[in-house]
């Protein structure tokens, strides 16, 4: 009988000796890659209680020889945190400033769960007084902001190069940075070529807190996350004249040339 206690005693210490190893595993000992998946739980938890919209993706950017983004282009848009569609504000008021309809704000909020940029073709542009007045009405979920679009057309596209995540490469070419798995590296061109100089150190957003249901946590502000470091990553101004570019290209594209890349 002794020997059946001792036995049963010993398999529920292994069983409570493997909980408590995986409880240590999960918020102690690997809390930033759990997993054969590398998953990041602080991140993920984070994540949980909080709705953000990417401003810009951190990456340092390719410029032609005036200085001007060849990649992508600045945007001043309205930006509505979903739940919006569940506390009571003047949607009037902004639908009269953008010449839009109520029932456009109300739609596009019922669409979306995610923070997103309120749109009519494409997305509504501000002027800086509009900005300066809507972020005045110090509604909470409704910012104006300018946010980057990547060009669907873009110059010397075969000289700046592709990018794409790639986990593995990034944690070996990398070794010494603590950087996300979904931090994009440039495998073609300009991209590959100048990736230490351009890579990302964290995103920028704009955060806010909200409850479990989704509805926001008044008293926090909607946050800015971003670079920190005004001089990284870096900006590369290329010798390309845009216009003659544009030029150059569409003269190939009208002549039917292929397997040809002009510069």
């Amino acid at each position: 009988m002794k020997k059946r206690a001792r036995f049963v005693a010993i398999i529920f210490l292994l069983i409570f000796g493997i909980i408590h190893f995986r409880l240590a595993t999960l918020q102690l000992l690997h809390t930033e890659s759990f997993g054969k998946h590398q998953i990041n739980l602080l991140e993920n938890s984070v994540s949980q209680r909080t709705q953000t919209i990417q401003i810009d993706d951190g990456r340092g950017h390719f410029l032609d020889n005036e200085g001007n983004p060849l990649s992508y282009d600045v945007k001043n848009v309205v930006i509505l945190f979903p739940f919006l569609k569940y506390i009571q504000w003047d949607k009037e008021k902004l639908a009269n400033l953008l010449a839009i309809s109520v029932d456009q704000i109300d739609r596009q909020l019922k669409e979306h769960n995610e923070p997103f940029a309120l749109a009519s073709i494409g997305p509504i542009e501000l002027t800086a007084v509009k900005m300066a007045e809507i972020n005045d009405w110090n509604i909470p979920g409704l910012i104006a902001s300018e946010k980057l679009y990547p060009k669907k057309q873009i110059e010397a596209e075969h000289l700046i190069g592709l990018i794409r995540e790639d986990p593995s490469q990034l944690k070996s070419r990398y070794p010494h940075l603590s950087l996300p798995a979904s931090i994009p590296i440039g495998i073609e061109g300009l991209q590959a070529s100048f990736d230490s100089f351009v890579i990302p150190e964290m995103e920028s957003r704009l955060i806010y807190h909200v409850d479990a249901i989704g509805r926001p946590l008044f008293g926090l502000h909607v946050k800015y996350a971003g670079n920190a470091n005004p001089y990284y990553p870096l900006n590369i101004r290329t010798t390309i004249q845009t216009p003659i570019q544009q030029v150059a290209e569409e003269i190939l594209t009208k002549h039917d040339v292929k397997k040809v890349e002009l510069l």
